[in-house]
């Protein structure tokens, strides 16, 4: 699809083996942006990422450009 960007973002710790997931799927119109962001947080509850309050986020975004 032309105007849909699709994002994904890792990252990993070797050390303690947690993990951070982000995605996105953003679709561009002329003045405005639709985005879906979702995030997921894994590991034992001492660890980098694990630590984290929220183990899920999803949220949805609206850009307006004047």
């Amino acid at each position: 699809m032309k105007y849909l960007d699709l994002t994904a973002m890792l990252r990993h710790d070797a050390v303690d083996l947690s993990r951070l997931v982000w995605l996105e799927a953003r679709y561009h119109w002329t003045r405005v942006d639709l985005a879906i962001q979702a995030q997921v947080n894994s590991g034992n509850g001492t660890s980098n990422f694990g630590a984290l309050a929220d183990r899920r986020i999803t949220q949805v975004v609206l850009r307006y450009f004047f």
